[in-house]
């Protein structure tokens, strides 16, 4: 029987990241305009590249 090998933690920027995308699900930032807000955006990117990586890239 193989055992799954636990995921290592995330990097700084990849937790921060969630933190801003909790907080904008909150209440906006300073800087959100109507078309959006920059920190959101980048924070979605950073997220999104952690997910989309494959598992040997953990190590």
């Amino acid at each position: 029987m193989m055992l799954e090998q636990p995921r290592p933690e995330p990097p700084f920027t990849v937790i921060m990241a969630g933190f801003v995308v909790d907080l904008h699900n909150r209440a906006t930032c300073p800087r959100c305009q109507p078309d959006g807000c920059p920190k959101l955006r980048a924070a979605g990117l950073a997220l999104k590249v952690w997910r989309a990586r494959k598992p040997h890239e953990d190590r």
